[in-house]
């Protein structure tokens, strides 16, 4: 049996394999440049964010097939799993944080667990302004109740980039 290379196809919007490169954020950058071309970046964290079709954010119709591989991974990696279970605050902050992180306007959504603390759907309740969201409680509580949810998780966002007001 003779010994299978593997040579690595370099095109110039995909990582570089330079081994030289050890700053994490000229490799960012570079891909970033790289996919400007292709992908509208900004339009890509909104639809990410409201959960749309990714294909949207893309510049041309017809791009390298790698562009297309590239946001079908990203739709399957940023999907929550139908039954991934919920072991700790972390979890929740890991599933959300992608799709919350970059709103441009407060929302409330629920996690609804089922009794084995598995995710049975992520709920968005509220979509308010840039710093105020109003809440009926019950609407909280509606749709858990119609799924028969065992228990919910609430989250919501600060666009200002601040946690606490001032």
């Amino acid at each position: 049996m003779h010994e299978q290379s593997y040579d690595y196809i370099q095109t110039d919007f995909l990582f570089e394999t330079e081994r030289d490169l050890a700053d994490d954020g000229v490799r960012l950058r570079r891909l970033h440049d790289g996919l400007a071309p292709y992908i509208d970046l900004p339009q890509l964290r909104r639809l990410i964010a409201a959960q749309h079709d990714l294909s949207e954010a893309l510049r041309t119709p017809t791009p390298p097939p790698e562009v297309h591989v590239l946001l079908d991974t990203l739709a399957a990696l940023l999907r929550p799993h139908s039954r991934e279970q919920i072991k700790g605050p972390a979890d929740v902050v890991g599933m959300l944080m992608v799709e919350m992180g970059n709103l441009d306007q407060e929302e409330l959504r629920t996690v609804l667990l089922d009794t084995r603390n598995r995710v049975q759907d992520v709920v968005t309740i509220y979509r308010g302004s840039l710093n105020t969201s109003l809440i009926r409680v019950g609407e909280v509580y509606k749709e858990a109740l119609r799924r028969n949810s065992a228990a919910l998780i609430v989250a919501h966002n600060h666009p200002s980039g601040a946690p606490r007001s001032a």
